[in-house]
C-alpha cells in the first residue's frame, strides 16, 4: 500500500512547500495539491515542490476540463513532469458543480467532457500530430515534446466510477467508509478521506470518526456549536477585516455558523519575503 497527501494551497507558498518536504520525510509515496480559483494556483507550487523532493510523486488533484482547456492540461503537466524528472501524475474529474457554476460556468455532459479530455491530453502526451473532432473539444495541433504522465480520474458517483475504470490509469476515489472503495480492478485506487491529528491518539480517533460519519462534508460543514461539543477550540470572535474582505466575495447566506477550517502552527521555513 502506498500513502498520499492532498494539501490545500491556501497559504503562503513557502508553507505549502514545507508541509510538502515534510510529508515526503515521512514516507509519502503521492503529493497532491487541490486546484480552486481562489486558492493559489497549484501548478507553480508543484514545481518548486519538485526541486525541493526528490522521491515522492507530485500532482494536481485534481483539474478539470471545464476551466482549462485539455491542451493547456498536458503542456502543464508535461512541464511538471520533465522538471520533477518524471514524477509527475495528473487527477482530473468533472469540476465541482457549486464552484462552476459562481464563474458562470455549466458542467454539462460531465462524463462527455471528461472521457474527450483525457483522450485528447493522451495523444498529445505522445508528441505526435493530433487530429480530434470530438463532441466537445476539437484540437488540430501536437506538441513540441513527448511525456507520459499517469492520470488518476476523481470519480463519485457509478457512471463516473465506470468511466474511471475503463480510461484512467487510476482513480482517485472519495470516498468516508471502507466498503464503498472496494473495486475489482488492477488499477490503482486511491481511497481519499479525512485524518485527523491529535497529540492525543484517542482523542484524534474519535474526532476522526465522527467527522466521516458521513454527517460533514465540504458542502454541509461542522456547525460551532458541534465543533465545540467535540472538544475543538473555535473562536467566533472574527475581526471586521474579515467581514470586509468576504464582501468582495460573496457567498450564499448561511442559517448557521459553521467551521470550514482549523488553523495549524504556521512555519516560514526561512523563507518569508523572498
Amino acid at each position: 500500500m502506498e500513502l498520499g497527501i492532498e494539501l490545500l494551497p491556501d497559504k503562503p507558498y513557502y508553507e505549502v512547500e514545507h508541509l510538502a518536504v515534510l510529508a515526503e520525510k515521512h514516507g509519502f509515496d503521492y503529493l497532491w495539491l487541490t486546484e480552486h480559483y481562489n486558492n493559489r494556483n497549484p501548478y507553480p507550487l508543484l514545481a518548486t515542490i519538485a526541486f525541493k523532493t526528490t522521491k515522492a510523486k507530485i500532482g494536481v488533484g485534481v483539474t478539470n476540463p471545464y476551466t482549462m482547456h485539455p491542451a493547456l492540461i498536458a503542456s502543464t503537466i508535461m512541464t511538471i513532469d520533465e522538471i520533477s524528472d518524471g514524477r509527475a501524475v495528473l487527477g482530473i474529474s468533472a469540476g465541482d458543480k457549486i464552484t462552476l457554476e459562481s464563474l458562470g460556468i455549466k458542467r454539462e455532459k460531465p462524463l462527455k467532457y471528461v472521457r474527450e479530455a483525457v483522450e485528447v491530453i493522451r495523444r498529445l502526451m505522445s508528441g505526435k500530430p493530433v487530429s480530434y473532432n470530438g463532441e466537445v473539444f476539437k484540437v488540430n495541433g501536437k506538441m513540441n515534446f513527448s511525456r507520459f504522465v499517469p492520470i488518476y480520474i476523481g470519480a463519485q458517483g457509478e457512471k463516473m466510477i465506470r468511466l474511471a475504470l475503463e480510461i484512467g490509469d487510476g482513480i482517485l476515489l472519495n470516498v468516508s467508509k471502507p466498503e464503498d472503495a472496494k473495486l475489482k480492478t488492477d488499477k490503482k485506487v486511491a481511497v481519499c478521506c479525512s485524518v485527523c491529528a491529535d497529540d492525543d491518539i484517542d482523542k484524534a480517533k474519535e474526532l476522526a470518526k465522527t467527522l466521516t460519519e458521513g454527517r460533514w462534508t465540504h458542502d454541509y460543514p461542522i456547525t460551532v456549536e458541534e465543533a465545540k461539543k467535540l472538544g475543538l477550540d473555535v473562536d467566533t470572535n472574527v475581526p471586521e477585516e474579515v467581514y470586509t474582505l468576504m464582501e468582495l466575495y460573496k457567498q450564499p447566506i448561511r442559517q448557521r455558523g459553521t467551521v470550514e477550517f482549523m488553523p495549524y502552527p504556521a512555519t516560514n521555513n526561512g523563507a518569508k519575503n523572498k
